[in-house]
């Protein structure tokens, strides 16, 4: 269960969020080791806690990039934090084989 404390100070507002990963990075190491179908559409590629996209969106907000939660700018912010090797854990790329026609 996730802890929310708020402290509000006149126009400003502090929130703090925290909450338990651990669950979700254990399921993408049980997703790691099991097969994949590959398709042209779609690709299970990452699972990435909530708290944790929090937390990279306050850190490009930071860093002055203007950016809306969950737009393509911030997708891609997204897959340059997946590329780090500090968050391979979020990957759950198992192996994949391919369904239907073609290569």
């Amino acid at each position: 269960m996730p802890l929310v404390k708020t402290n509000i100070e006149g126009r400003f507002a502090d929130f703090l969020y925290k909450a338990d990963v651990e669950p979700v990075l254990e399921q993408n190491k049980l997703l790691r080791s099991m097969e994949q179908t590959k398709t042209e559409a779609f690709y299970h590629y990452a699972k990435i806690p909530n708290e944790i996209l929090l937390m990279w969106f306050n850190e490009a907000q930071m860093a002055g990039h203007d950016v809306k939660y969950m737009s393509p700018e911030f997708g891609e912010i997204i897959d340059k934090k997946l590329k780090d090797p500090a968050w391979k854990n979020l990957l759950v790329g198992g192996p994949r084989h391919r369904v239907g026609y073609g290569d």
